[in-house]
């Protein structure tokens, strides 16, 4: 990846980062801003290495091998499924609205728990990466697919909501009114799935920048 290419992305990061903020809690707006801090700052530092007569002006790839791992995804899909689940136990005013959130995240984390990857391989291509790796044989000659497969995960869905309407858990109005919201393409399901992907993403990147800060305190 060149040297241009690689300050667009962190730019498209550090935006990203920054809308982030804007809706952010107050425990999370701390791991944000040091986020935009230190891609702020490794921008910074590739810029400097353009200037005329610096000694660093071959560009070298970052390493990788401290990227998120699919395990790690896990880990915080399960994490945020299980906070959720928690939620609707103490609710005393659980609603099928909730009852379908909860079983939209319990579908996103049997898919990948499903996922025949070894638990240590690397899910995004870059540092700050919102999304996720997609197979790519034509630039790196690998056959991994990590975005969320809008269709299983519908079915996983609709499948757990048609046994809360057996066990008589949720209305049937609610059922069919979930099964309209699957299709076509672009419906109200893919783009509610696409919310919970970015919000996954950005509990993703705030563990990591929260451990690369202790490990820092530590050295």
């Amino acid at each position: 990846m060149s040297c241009t290419k690689h300050k667009i992305i962190i730019r498209k990061a550090i935006s990203q980062f920054k809308k982030a903020l804007k809706n952010a809690s107050a425990g999370e707006r701390h791991s944000i801003i040091y986020a935009i801090a230190y891609n702020e700052n490794l921008l910074k530092q590739l810029t400097e290495s353009e200037l005329p007569g610096s000694p660093n002006t071959v560009y070298v790839e970052p390493p990788t091998k401290d990227l998120p791992t699919l395990g790690k995804l896990r880990m915080i899909i399960e994490k945020d499924f299980k906070n959720e689940q928690q939620r609707f136990i103490n609710d005393p005013n659980q609603s099928d609205i909730d009852l379908k959130r909860l079983a939209l995240k319990s579908a996103f984390f049997e898919y990948y728990n499903d996922l025949e990857y070894p638990p240590d391989t690397i899910i995004v291509d870059y540092e700050s990466d919102m999304t996720l790796r997609r197979d790519d044989q034509e630039i790196d000659k690998t056959d991994f697919d990590f975005a969320p497969n809008k269709n299983e995960i519908y079915r996983i869905w609709v499948e757990k909501l048609n046994r809360y309407v057996r066990e008589g858990r949720l209305g049937t109005e609610e059922y069919d009114e979930a099964i309209e919201r699957g299709i076509p393409q672009g419906g109200a399901f893919e783009k509610q799935l696409d919310r919970y992907r970015k919000d996954v993403m950005r509990q993703l990147w705030q563990d990591y920048y929260e451990q690369r800060k202790d490990q820092w305190k530590i050295q």
